[in-house]
């Protein structure tokens, strides 16, 4: 997608993340943010399920915003309920761990919505166009160039079947959002550590004697070094 298409996912995602962050210390609460996201994700996916290959640009880049909104919300609001119930010590291990996790689970969305499209356009697309095809390619991005210069009726077939095959895929999401929002009745609302941990807490008397330590040790250096030369 171009960066205009993608606009309504890209305008949205970072606003919901900012008011996620900001309504989680404020409520003092984080589970309500994952029911909402997910919901808002799962109804994304449904309305992306509405396009066609009729479809404008302009409603496809509305249709993004309520995907946009729940991913913004979801990709924030998780992290809550991990940290939560950890000691501030396990903080930086955990958030390592549902980092790698997240980042391979999206590598795997990928690749699965990569063979959903790959598969299901190679049985809609037209024999005619697949014959102009070279051979070892992948057929959609192959495709996606010679559209243009295609005339009807191959250029409707053509569409058509990408149109078929990315709702496909946007319906194999609804389950993912689905499941992802029954996976929330399985959150309990821990309430989140206001104590201080006493092996990081540092008091401002402490920070401003080791920033004179600090000061102590740079000096010292700079005059040995002056006195070396």
């Amino acid at each position: 997608m171009t960066n205009r298409q993608s606009f309504g996912l890209s305008f949205t995602i970072p606003i919901l993340s900012i008011v996620c962050g900001l309504s989680v210390p404020l409520l003092s609460i984080y589970q309500p943010q994952n029911y909402i996201g997910w919901a808002l994700m799962t109804l994304g996916f449904g309305v992306l399920s509405l396009l066609g290959e009729g479809s404008t640009r302009a409603q496809y880049m509305g249709c993004q915003v309520p995907l946009g909104m729940g991913l913004g919300i979801v990709w924030l609001s998780t992290q809550f309920a991990i940290l939560a119930p950890l000691p501030v010590s396990n903080n930086a291990h955990a958030i390592a761990f549902y980092t790698f996790t997240r980042c391979f689970i999206q590598s795997w969305g990928v690749v699965i919505g990569g063979t959903i499209l790959q598969n299901t356009i190679l049985r809609d697309l037209p024999p005619s166009f697949l014959e102009t095809i070279p051979q070892g390619v992948q057929i959609a991005y192959a495709a996606i160039p010679a559209l243009e210069s295609l005339i009807d009726p191959v250029k409707t077939d053509v569409r058509v079947a990408f149109a078929r095959s990315v709702r496909l895929i946007w319906l194999v999401m609804i389950g993912v959002g689905g499941t992802g929002l029954l996976s929330c009745t399985l959150m309990r609302e821990i309430p989140m550590r206001t104590d201080m941990d006493e092996t990081w807490a540092v008091t401002d008397s402490e920070r401003a004697q080791a920033d004179v330590k600090c000061g102590v040790d740079v000096g010292s250096t700079v005059v040995a070094g002056l006195v070396a030369i």
